[in-house]
């Protein structure tokens, strides 16, 4: 039996709240050179997906999310916003 799964990919920063950022990066230096380990946290921090489905993903739609996600994350030329919002 296939099971459908739906996935909320950001395509950019402001898609991503600072707390889930702050835990991602502190979990990321855990697996250090590990980009296997790193791209199964970004799919769980980033997009929710539990670790027991990553598995189940084809290999074309893991590389599809593994892309979305490190376009944005690896672009370094974002003018830095100073937004500071409290609440919500």
């Amino acid at each position: 039996m296939v099971k459908e799964i739906t996935l909320t990919i950001p395509t950019d920063w402001s898609g991503v709240s600072l707390k889930k950022y702050l835990i991602l990066q502190k979990d990321m230096k855990n697996y250090g050179d590990d980009e296997e380990a790193q791209t199964a946290l970004m799919l769980s921090h980033l997009c929710g997906l539990d670790a027991e489905y990553i598995k189940s993903l084809s290999i074309e739609d893991y590389n599809t999310v593994r892309m979305t996600l490190e376009g944005f994350i690896t672009n370094t030329e974002y003018p830095l916003q100073k937004i500071i919002k409290i609440g919500d």
